[in-house]
C-alpha cells in the first residue's frame, strides 16, 4: 500500500493471501509433495487458475518471493523441487529460511521453458519446521515484468512416499551416511540407489563404527567391523 490505503498489486496479492489464511486457520504442517496454493504469504504473486483449473502463481518479477510456513524438512536429503517456468535466461531462485533476507539455503538458474518444468534445488543439510521463502531475482529486469510462475513444491525431493530416501550418487548416500554417524543415528531404513553400481570411500568414514549393510530380506551384502 504505498499510500497506506489503496494497495496496488503487490499489497493486494499479500492481503488475500492473510485472508485466506484467516478463514482456513492456521497452517499445517507441510511435508513433500504440496500444491502451489499452500503457500502462506506472498510480495507480488497473483493466483491465477490455469486451464487445468490448478492454481498457479503468476505475475513473480525481481525481488518478489512466496513462503510457504511450517515445512517440516526432517526427511529432505538435500534437494527441493519447483515446478516452474520462466521465459527468461538470467532468472535466479534462492531458498531462504524465516524471511526473504534470512539465511540462504540454497540457490538455482531457473531452467527456461514456457511451461512448469522441473527446478532441482540443491540446499544445506536442515531439518524441523521451517518457514521457507522462495525469493526471485533477474537484475536485467524491472519491477513490473513476471519472470516466473510457480506451480508445485517438492520440499523432499528424492524421498520415496513412505519418507525413505532415494539416492541418486554413491556421493550422496556417503554425504548422508556421514551426517547421520555425527549426530548418532543407528540405521539408515529402506534406502534405495538409482544406480547400478555404488562406490563408497569407506577410508574416511566414521573412525571407531562398525558397519553393516543388510537388505530388507535379511541377506547381508558387507560388513565392516570396528577397528
Amino acid at each position: 500500500m504505498p499510500d497506506g490505503v489503496h494497495p496496488n498489486a503487490k499489497g493486494a496479492a499479500i492481503l488475500a493471501n492473510n485472508v485466506y489464511h484467516s478463514l482456513t486457520g492456521e497452517q499445517p504442517v507441510l511435508t513433500g509433495e504440496v500444491p502451489v496454493n499452500a503457500y502462506d504469504t506472498s510480495y507480488g504473486a497473483l493466483n491465477t487458475v490455469n486451464s487445468s483449473q490448478d492454481l498457479v502463481l503468476t505475475n513473480i518479477a525481481n525481488q518478489n518471493w512466496v513462503s510457504f510456513k511450517n515445512v517440516n524438512l526432517d526427511n529432505n536429503i538435500g534437494e527441493i523441487e519447483l515446478t516452474a517456468n520462466s521465459l527468461y535466461d538470467n532468472v535466479t531462485v534462492e531458498v531462504r529460511l524465516g524471511s526473504p533476507e534470512g539465511t540462504k539455503i540454497g540457490s538455482k538458474l531457473l531452467n527456461k521453458s514456457s511451461s512448469g518444468t522441473s527446478n532441482i534445488i540443491k540446499i544445506s543439510k536442515t531439518t524441523g519446521n521451517q518457514n521457507i521463502f522462495f525469493v526471485f531475482t533477474n537484475p536485467s529486469s524491472n519491477a513490473s515484468t513476471e519472470i516466473a510462475k510457480i506451480e508445485a513444491v517438492d520440499f523432499n525431493y528424492g524421498t520415496q512416499k513412505n519418507g525413505s530416501p532415494v539416492y541418486k550418487d554413491g556421493n550422496q548416500f556417503q554425504n548422508i551416511m556421514e551426517e547421520s554417524y555425527a549426530s548418532q543415528n543407528k540405521y539408515l531404513d529402506n534406502v534405495s540407489i538409482i544406480n547400478d553400481r555404488l562406490v563408497i570411500d569407506m577410508t574416511s568414514l566414521w573412525k571407531g563404527y562398525g558397519i553393516k549393510i543388510e537388505l530388507p530380506n535379511g541377506e547381508v551384502l558387507r560388513v565392516y567391523k570396528k577397528k
